[in-house]
């Protein structure tokens, strides 16, 4: 009487955790292959490591990496996929390259970026950053660094060649 009960017990424990209901899985950022895997945006090596990006479609898991938030912004606004509102964005902090939710990181603005968007991200908001959304707000209407640089060198035209 004893085995039939023990067997029963010991069955009915092995399968308890298949009718437990799991969550969903957690997205986390995939690691990049530092100067082999290429910005999906520009097609560049990802080779910095503070400024690297990752965009994750929420539905399938897939991940798209960039070597700078800016291109990341841009690709998403291009391509306009119907998750768009959903997607999981990482970014590398600017100083220990440990990946950040880009959502809750926030943005200094005059950084020396890949592809001179301008803007690193930290974990905690110092003077001067800005947060997701205007960092966002910013590189689709073109406030970036980019602008600053062109701006700079058309200020200093022929002037150094006196």
């Amino acid at each position: 009487m004893k085995r039939p009960l023990m067997a029963i017990f010991l069955l009915s424990i092995m399968l308890l955790p298949c009718g437990c209901k799991r969550g969903p899985k957690k997205i986390q950022p995939s690691p990049i292959v530092w100067d082999r895997d290429v910005c999906t945006r520009c097609l560049m090596a990802i080779s910095d490591r503070r400024y690297a990006a990752e965009i994750v479609n929420p539905d399938t898991g897939r991940v798209y990496k960039f070597d700078d938030i800016g291109c990341a912004i841009l690709w998403l606004k291009s391509k306009s996929p119907p998750w768009q509102k959903r997607a999981v964005f990482f970014v590398t902090d600017r100083k220990t390259g440990q990946w950040l939710d880009a959502r809750k990181a926030y943005f200094t603005t005059d950084d020396i970026t890949p592809m001179g968007f301008g803007f690193g991200a930290t974990k905690s908001q110092l003077p001067g950053t800005v947060g997701f959304d205007e960092m966002k707000r910013r590189v689709l209407t073109g406030e970036t660094g980019q602008k600053r640089y062109l701006q700079q060198l058309k200020g200093h035209k022929g002037e150094d060649r006196k």
